[in-house]
């Protein structure tokens, strides 16, 4: 038998990130909202606030959730910050 191993920060992320997408194709823009927000906590924690692209991935799919939302004053901020990093890890 397998001895299971707890599993990673950076993985419960990525599972996270799958049932956001889940949800955020399937129309069920709170839920994705509420899910997307957890793996972004954890990719800030894990990267100690430096910019990182999972983090921007992140801020992208929350903007675009606030978005179909149609609540473009958030969408505006989540799409910004991902701008942010974009340029950060481009220089």
């Amino acid at each position: 038998m397998m001895n299971a191993q707890p599993l990673r920060a950076t993985d419960t992320a990525a599972l996270l990130l799958h049932v956001a997408g889940i949800h955020h194709e399937k129309g069920e823009y709170d839920k994705a909202l509420s899910v997307y927000l957890q793996p972004l906590e954890i990719s800030e924690n894990c990267y100690s606030g430096k910019e990182h692209p999972v983090t921007g991935t992140i801020l992208m799919n929350v903007g675009d959730v606030y978005s179909l939302k149609q609540d473009f004053d958030q969408a505006l901020k989540y799409h910004q910050q991902f701008l942010h990093i974009k340029r950060k890890l481009s220089a």
